[in-house]
């Protein structure tokens, strides 16, 4: 982990009070360029991000997060989603990776784990959120990075954006990242202290009458 990301990591907080200080078009791009250049699965790259700073956008955003926290003084606010019918291009993905020599061509029929079980491709809506919780987090780090302060808010109406916005059926909201100049200083929350190695001791699933593993 480079120096900078270090520091950003170990800056970084939940901010739930904003200055009005806006944030700039070329810090939104920043850290939209953060978001797109994150890893996902097989390349299929299914987030997708509306920027709310308008008075009209914010003042939905605020309504559905209930009219508390950290929506209610950000002047930006990202509406984070994800294709959900994104991995119909996984053909397409998959050749792309394969001509540039990332992904090396594999009978994917004739692959079995060391328990037996197929190979099976795991993609769909799991996945598709996934793959944008990753995004949204290298955005966050980005803000930080820019010196903004940043809260990821779950707690909303997502259904009423997504009406606000006409969002078609394959497209799920997966969080809104609030967004400015904070107007406070929390103090850093507790973290786990160390790393800690274990060995693990290997159990049958069904070993004794249970039928889960434990380790």
């Amino acid at each position: 982990m480079s120096t900078d990301l270090f520091k950003a990591a170990g800056a970084r907080r939940s901010i739930r009070a904003f200055t009005s200080e806006p944030v700039t078009v070329e810090q939104v791009e920043s850290i939209l360029e953060a978001g797109r250049r994150a890893p996902s699965a097989v390349n299929l790259q299914p987030t997708r991000v509306i920027v709310a700073t308008t008075p009209q956008d914010l003042e939905v955003v605020r309504s559905a997060a209930y009219g508390v926290g950290a929506c209610v003084t950000a002047p930006c606010v990202l509406v984070c989603m994800a294709d959900l019918e994104s991995d119909k291009r996984i053909g397409e993905r998959v050749a792309e990776l394969n001509e540039c020599g990332a992904l090396e061509p594999m009978n994917t029929k004739a692959l079995v784990s060391g328990a037996g079980t197929p190979f099976e491709l795991k993609i769909g809506r799991e996945v598709a959120l996934m793959n944008c919780a990753i995004s949204v987090a290298h955005m966050d780090l980005q803000a930080t990075h820019l010196g903004l302060g940043t809260c990821w808010v779950h707690h909303a109406d997502f259904e009423q954006l997504a009406d606000h916005y006409d969002l078609p059926h394959q497209i799920e909201i997966m969080t809104l990242l609030a967004i400015g100049h904070a107007a406070e200083s929390p103090v850093p929350r507790p973290r786990i202290e160390s790393i800690e190695w274990k060995k693990t001791v290997q159990r049958s699933r069904k070993q004794d009458g249970e039928s889960t593993s434990s380790r």
